[in-house]
């Protein structure tokens, strides 16, 4: 298991914004990745639908990787819209996967949340 934190970096312009992730093994081990990662706003709205914030979508972006392969072999620093290169089911499963982080959000606080679906 490990712990994902996302910090936010200065944005790049207006449409590109820049992110520090950190990677830690929660085995007590203190084993830790770091990343610089970019994402494109129009990437951004494309696949969350705007569901959920930007530091969240990178966070659910790294669970995705971290389901495939170990934190060591992650990218040091990449674009989000790189993981398509080596997982074309990225922006399909990242999209209904943030669906249902939503949905579960909503219901968690007992209130009716529409998704453009």
């Amino acid at each position: 298991m490990v712990r994902v934190i996302v910090s936010i970096l200065s944005p790049l312009d207006d449409n590109r914004w820049s992110y520090h992730v950190e990677v830690t093994e929660s085995d007590g081990s203190g084993s830790q990745t770091r990343h610089k990662v970019g994402m494109d706003k129009e990437y951004y709205e494309k696949i969350s639908t705007g569901i959920i914030g930007p530091e969240d979508f990178v966070k659910k972006s790294f669970e995705f990787l971290l389901k495939r392969e170990d934190k060591d072999s992650i990218l040091k620093e990449f674009n989000l819209k790189q993981i398509r290169e080596y997982f074309p089911e990225y922006e399909i499963e990242g999209s209904v996967e943030t669906t249902e982080y939503y949905t579960k959000i909503c219901q968690s606080v007992d209130v009716v949340c529409y998704t453009s679906e």
